[in-house]
């Protein structure tokens, strides 16, 4: 599996994947386990949903257009940082997962606190208002406005 891959093997890795390398929950409070991949554009994902399950195996791609997608997901770098990664799903925007770095390699067992578009958002909006349930919703349409002007 990928959790026994140490995070070194595998082809060198581009500068810009190497901060995904390692272990995260992502807003579900599942285990998200990251490893080189077999070329310097793309990492091995696993995602740990419950215990007893099959992981589900995805890849985090770098691609020639500059974006960074996982999935269906792209990753939204106006908002992501070291410890904590937005994915904003391709086709439905609103739909966002966010990664954040696992504390003591563990994934946490507590439940999501918010909901946003189908998927659990357990981080603070960035203007610290946290009674939005739909924070990265509402950052979504306020950099749409800002294109359209």
């Amino acid at each position: 599996t990928v959790r026994d891959a140490e995070p070194t093997t595998g082809a060198s890795v581009s500068p810009e994947l190497e901060m995904f390398v390692g272990e995260w929950t992502d807003s579900l409070g599942s285990l998200v386990v990251v490893v080189s991949g077999t070329n310097s554009t793309e990492l091995n994902v696993e995602l740990h949903r419950s215990r007893g399950r099959k992981p589900i195996q995805l890849r985090v791609v770098r691609h020639a257009e500059g974006h960074i997608s996982c999935g269906q997901y792209i990753l939204d770098t106006d908002l992501s940082h070291s410890d904590e990664v937005v994915w904003v799903h391709k086709r439905h925007p609103a739909k966002t997962s966010v990664w954040s770095r696992a504390s003591s390699g563990t994934a946490s067992a507590a439940p999501p606190s918010r909901q946003s578009g189908g998927e659990a958002c357990t981080s603070a909006p960035a203007d610290g208002l946290d009674n939005n349930p739909y924070p990265y919703l509402r950052q979504f349409y306020t950099r749409q406005r800002k294109q359209l002007q």
